[in-house]
Formats: structure tokens, sequence, C-alpha cells
């Protein structure tokens, strides 16, 4: 099925909403799918991620929200739903701009990374590694910098390194960019 960027559609969660943006996946080092190693890094996955933008509950009632999810979670709106979306929108200018105004807050997305470490002790050195993560760093260049600590990818896995990418930010190589780091 095709979509485009302004179609109407449901969604993961209920309601109706419009497709704002349209994120193309790529393979990259953070990517788990099945023979993920008879894919090259860069190479396009078949299901994009759209961001969306809510209108109506599920009983189609105005109602303002945003989700991220999946092409595979949407379909189509009815050609009713449809009709009933744009001759709402026509009669109800504020309703519309209230809609047309709301603001998608910035698109957060995190990546786990299991390690083991000795927490009191080594916390600050996996911080420190990953020190510049601000500037942004793919997970490659972060396995770099904390493999030479030793040992921290052995399992069993006690702790967890919590990636943060916003708003689907890549570089040219399509891997993500991570600007944000946590241990738990």
């Amino acid at each position: 099925m095709e979509f485009s960027k302004g179609d109407w559609v449901t969604g993961y969660s209920k309601g109706v909403f419009q497709i704002i943006e349209i994120h193309p996946r790529y393979v990259d080092e953070t990517t788990h799918c099945f023979k993920k190693e008879l894919l090259e890094i860069g190479a396009i996955l078949p299901d994009p991620i759209f961001v969306l933008k809510k209108a109506f509950s599920s009983n189609l009632r105005f109602s303002l929200g945003w989700e991220s999810c999946a092409a595979s979670f949407c379909k189509h709106i009815s050609y009713d739903t449809y009709e009933y979306v744009t001759k709402f929108f026509r009669d109800n200018e504020k309703q519309y701009k209230k809609f047309e105004d709301y603001k998608i807050e910035r698109i957060k997305s995190a990546y786990n990374l299991g390690v083991n470490i000795n927490y009191e002790k080594e916390k600050d050195s996996l911080l420190s590694a990953v020190k510049n993560i601000d500037k942004g760093l793919t997970l490659k260049e972060i396995l770099s910098q904390i493999n030479d600590l030793g040992g921290i990818m052995n399992l069993p896995h006690n702790a967890t390194l919590q990636l943060i990418n916003y708003d689907f930010e890549l570089d040219t190589n399509k891997r993500k960019i991570f600007r944000e780091a946590f241990i738990f």
C-alpha cells in the first residue's frame, strides 16, 4: 500500500491521524532483523517510520496528539471517514487552525546496549568513553570507544547503556547518530 505525506490514516494507536513525515529506515549496527548479515550498511529496509499528527479519536471527536510508528501499522481511512474529516475542518476553522498549529515535540528514539561492568567502579569510565556523544556518534564509533575498556561486552550483561537519537538523524552512511547516553 502506498502512502504519502498528508494522507489520512489510522495508526498503531486508536484515532485518525495525518501523515506529517515519512522516514525511511536503513540497515546499520542497531538493526535487528532476520539475515541482517546479508544486508549492507545503508541498505533501505521495507517498513518506513511515519510521524502522525492526531486529529480525531476513534469515535471521531476532535483530539490532538501525535505518534510515530512503522508504516505496517497504518491503513488509509475509509471514504466516509475522509468525507467527515474534510467537512469537519471546513465547518470548524478554529479547530483546523488548532490542528495545523499543533507542534510535535522532538522525537526521541532509544537503543539499549547491554554491557558488563562493575557498576560502582566503571560507570564513570563508560560515560567518559562516550563523552563526545553530544557532538553526535554512531553505534560503530561508540563500540570502538567502549571496547577499549576491555571486557565490557562480555556476557552476562548486568547494565544497560542507553543511547538516544533525535528526529531520525543519520550520518552520510545512513547510520543513526546518537547524542545522549545513560547508564542503568
